[in-house]
């Protein structure tokens, strides 16, 4: 996570992308940003070297509660949305869009990539086995 706040304060700082002013560009960044959420959850997952805090919920409960990755990840935005909200962070129409619509995002890019939402991460104590040369650790 502190990768995530680092790179976005140097996007930001250095001006690399563009902060559009009128409401369409607005929408237009949004929309384009919630599909690139999608993409980025399909590019890291699916070389299975772990997934980070929300999608690794996100694939613990899709296993468990034999659900849609769509609903799960909905569920899971929502709930923090309302936590936010109940914390004092700023809830806009933004971030409700994001909230009600990541869900699907992810969803069609695991279809699109043809990636299981329950396939299997690799651990740390896997990946360590891997390192050493140890035989297929995947499969365990």
């Amino acid at each position: 996570m502190f990768f995530v706040g680092w790179f976005t304060d140097r996007i930001m700082e250095w001006e690399i992308v563009p902060c559009p002013t009128d409401p369409l560009g607005q929408y237009v960044f949004l929309m384009l940003s919630i599909m690139l959420i999608g993409a980025g959850s399909l590019f890291y997952m699916r070389v299975q070297l772990g997934a980070g805090p929300r999608d690794g919920l996100m694939v613990g409960l899709v296993k468990w509660l034999n659900r849609p990755v769509w609903m799960i990840r909905s569920g899971i935005e929502i709930t923090v949305l309302i936590l936010g909200y109940f914390l004092g962070g700023p809830i806009g129409i933004g971030t409700v869009v994001t909230a009600l619509t990541i869900g699907y995002s992810v969803q069609c890019a695991f279809i699109l990539g043809k990636f299981e939402g329950k396939s299997p991460q690799m651990n740390l104590w896997q990946l360590y086995g891997y390192l050493r040369g140890e035989a297929d650790v995947r499969a365990h």
